[in-house]
């Protein structure tokens, strides 16, 4: 039997520039309900390697999600 996997993130939103500030909204609803949320503008630091921290956040992340559906 394995073990469950503690994830960090319940979710990591991604999305298109021109979508920023409709995900950044979407966060702060999914914050508010206690969502875990990897959004970029919350965990990337200054400076940062965003591809890389990009990967990290995906792979701490139970669900990935784009923002903007169509």
């Amino acid at each position: 039997m394995t073990s469950p996997v503690n994830y960090r993130f319940d979710i990591f939103l991604r999305y298109h520039p021109v979508q920023r500030r409709w995900t950044q909204r979407l966060a702060e609803r999914l914050d508010r309900e206690g969502v875990r949320v990897w959004f970029d503008r919350w965990m990337l630091p200054p400076g940062s390697d965003r591809r890389l921290e990009s990967q990290v956040g995906i792979s701490e992340s139970r669900w990935g999600g784009s923002g903007g559906f169509s």
